[in-house]
């Protein structure tokens, strides 16, 4: 029991430097930005950043294959099980996009008061009259998603090892780049593509005629991100590194 309280408060403070540091960049730019503009025109510069949001979803990328990179190899060599190590990753992962989360949905509050008429990048997206909590939930699954998916490609690719990771990686990127484009400029596999991305977009919230639909985006998102950690847990389960 000590030993998981010792892994958990490491995880706990390793989000919270990494979070920390992203957002005292990204104000600290900011906050530049605006008083040099200010001082030089009188007007602000801003009326809307959503950077902020967009760069929190490559910082969980970030964090989720720097965690299987760095974490695992740290922890496997102090005699962690790799349970404990998923669960300590995955708790590290749910709390950074806590954090995230919370600063992604109370910041238009706050920045109104200096800027009129803020908007965030999920306002823009689902309208301005979207509520705290909603863009508190699509942002938290956003990021454990993400987060969680870099640390499943992470795990995977150092299972396979370096020769099969290539291997593979030169065939998904052939599939992708090469493969793909040829089939979908067929008739029949195009529309069945424009019916899947149709589909895709309903699920996010997207149907037509209709105003966009925040909810319905928050339930895809939950749902990908079980099956991201659930897809870790599996390649976890009996992880070998092979680099």
């Amino acid at each position: 029991m000590r030993t998981m309280r010792a892994l958990f408060r490491y995880e706990a403070q390793n989000a919270l430097k990494m979070v920390a540091s992203f957002y005292g960049a990204m104000f600290g730019c900011i906050a530049v930005m605006l008083l040099i503009v200010q001082g030089l025109t009188g007007e602000a510069i801003f009326t809307t950043v959503p950077g902020i949001d967009l760069l929190a979803m490559v910082l969980a990328i970030v964090v989720g294959a720097v965690a299987m990179s760095e974490n695992y190899r740290y922890f496997k060599q102090n005699g962690f099980t790799r349970r404990a190590i998923f669960l300590g990753d995955l708790f590290g992962f749910a709390l950074g996009a806590a954090i995230v989360a919370g600063v992604g949905a109370l910041l238009p509050v706050v920045a109104r008061g200096f800027i009129p008429g803020y908007l965030s990048a999920v306002m823009q997206v689902y309208g301005s009259e979207t509520s705290a909590l909603a863009s508190w939930a699509l942002l938290f699954f956003s990021y454990l998603c993400l987060a969680s998916g870099a640390y499943f490609i992470g795990a995977f690719t150092l299972r396979l090892g370096k020769r099969r990771a290539l291997v593979v990686g030169i065939v998904v990127f052939l599939l992708v780049m090469v493969v793909g484009p040829a089939i979908f400029a067929f008739r029949g596999p195009a529309l069945a593509l424009g019916r899947v991305t149709d589909g895709f977009l309903n699920f996010l919230g997207f149907s037509a005629g209709m105003a966009p639909q925040i909810w319905p985006a928050v339930a895809t998102v939950a749902v990908l991100c079980v099956v991201a950690i659930a897809l870790v847990y599996v390649v976890m389960r009996r992880f070998e590194w092979r680099w």
